[in-house]
């Protein structure tokens, strides 16, 4: 056993100045019921502005200075239905971005026209009025002809399904099923799963929390019968899953988020080709995540985790570091520890300069937030190298020394799944472990310019 956390230790170990993440910024306080957030170009003047589906309208957000300081801009008015998603997509093939916007109440799925590429959109555009309680739409090149498709994944008719762009400019054909066993659909992604360079389908089941995928046989929007990546787990909920690259080699993983179980997990295409394998689980402590999000968020080279949590009192946005590129993820860093309801979150470099910062919509508190990223400004900037750990294996005590006279304020561990096994304010210097089981930790500590995370082995 020794020799196996050794090794997998050798792999892994990592000094690394935690990221931190600054106080919530106000984006809007009027936001009723708010169920996604995303950020894109919609002005074309270069600054990441913010579009939100909203109860009964979607609402897009100027940013004003690029500094993360909005405005709202114009509000597109559903009708009395309820929206549930809202994709930034080129539709009509004009290089503007329009909108695509998911309309949970009308059993409906409907895309706005950037009129000028300057973010004054027309009016809403039906691509069908048939999809039974549709939780999500997204646009994808499904067939091969160089436009955008949409696909969409509904939880009242159990089906996955894609309607094919006719012209490239937005006029839509009649709905293609692709399979009409998905249990309480609701997040579909499109990607290149076996690398043959088309399109494959991927979605999750939030009643059974089966994820499956579909290879697109053609490149021309044939489908396969249902693979399955995750086997269901009834009691989990999957609520939303990504495809990207967590471990660097070059093929897409699926990471997940089982809002009933609390977790956040991920499976690895194994080889390139869709086979893929068991659940690694990256936290058991989400707080009911209903929404999760990967991006290099430190700047190192490699995918991070984020995710949002709705419950309202365990519920937290976070951040989940790529230790090691090869998809090894340290404990929970708390971005927002008050995210009541939290519904959707996403990330973008909000303020221009160079990292990405985090974007939250609270659905029981009516706001969107976006927190700032102080990767570049140097916020953190300090030598976390002079802060050191020893012995490092060790079965009792763990010293800490602090060589450039830093103000350490705490002294946390958490095991491999983020979970926090002992935190201490007052004695700094020395750590007894003894009572732990034999294992890999994380210890973060906590200073007055930043947190520094380091690997323990407990033998």
């Amino acid at each position: 056993m020794k020799e196996t956390i050794l090794i997998v230790m050798l792999l892994v170990f990592q000094i690394s100045n935690a990221q931190l993440f600054g106080p919530a910024h106000l984006v809007s306080d009027g936001a009723t019921t708010v169920s996604m957030v995303r950020s894109g170009d919609l002005d074309g003047d270069g600054y990441m502005d913010i579009v939100a589906s909203i109860f009964e309208n979607v609402v897009w957000y100027r940013n004003i200075d690029g500094m993360g300081v909005f405005e709202t801009y114009q509000e597109l008015m559903l009708g009395g239905s309820t929206s549930f998603s809202v994709v930034i997509s080129d539709i009509n093939g004009d290089t503007f971005p329009d909108l695509l916007v998911s309309v949970f109440s009308s059993d409906s799925v409907q895309w706005y026209e950037n009129l000028d590429g300057q973010g004054n959109f027309g009016s809403a555009q039906l691509i069908s009025s048939n999809v039974p309680g549709i939780q999500d739409a997204i646009a994808a090149d499904l067939d091969g002809d160089s436009d955008l498709d949409v696909i969409t994944n509904t939880q009242d008719d159990l089906t996955l399904s894609w309607f094919e762009n006719l012209d490239g400019q937005g006029n839509f054909g009649t709905q293609q099923i692709v399979t009409s066993t998905v249990t309480n659909g609701r997040s579909v992604f499109a990607e290149d799963i076996d690398g043959d360079d088309d399109m494959d389908l991927v979605c999750a089941s939030y009643g059974d929390s089966s994820i499956v995928w579909f290879e697109n046989l053609d490149g021309q929007g044939t489908f396969s019968a249902e693979k399955i990546i995750a086997p269901p787990d009834v009691t989990a909920g999957v609520n939303e899953l990504i495809c990207i690259d967590l471990d660097g080699d070059n093929d897409l993983d699926v990471l997940s988020a089982y809002t009933q179980d609390d977790r956040i997990s991920w499976y690895e295409n194994l080889d390139g080709l869709g086979t893929f394998g068991s659940e690694r689980i990256i936290t058991e402590i989400a707080g009911l995540p209903t929404s999760i999000y990967a991006v290099d968020l430190d700047n190192d080279d490699d995918i991070d985790v984020i995710s949002a949590g709705a419950d309202s009192v365990e519920g937290v946005v976070a951040w989940y570091q790529n230790l090691d590129g090869l998809g090894t993820f340290g404990p929970q860093e708390i971005v927002e520890d008050n995210s009541n309801g939290t519904r959707s979150v996403f990330s973008e470099d909000i303020d221009d300069d160079g990292d990405n910062d985090i974007l939250t919509s609270l659905w029981w508190e009516n706001t969107i937030n976006w927190h700032e990223n102080y990767t570049i400004l140097g916020n953190v900037d300090f030598e976390e190298s002079l802060i050191s750990i020893y012995p490092n294996p060790t079965s009792n005590l763990l010293t800490i020394q602090n060589q450039n006279g830093l103000d350490i304020e705490s002294v946390s561990l958490y095991d491999a799944l983020g979970r926090k096994v002992m935190e201490n304010t007052e004695s700094t210097e020395a750590i007894d472990i003894s009572n732990l089981t034999t294992g890999i930790y994380f210890i973060h500590i906590a200073t007055d310019s930043g947190i520094v995370t380091k690997n323990v082995i407990k033998e």
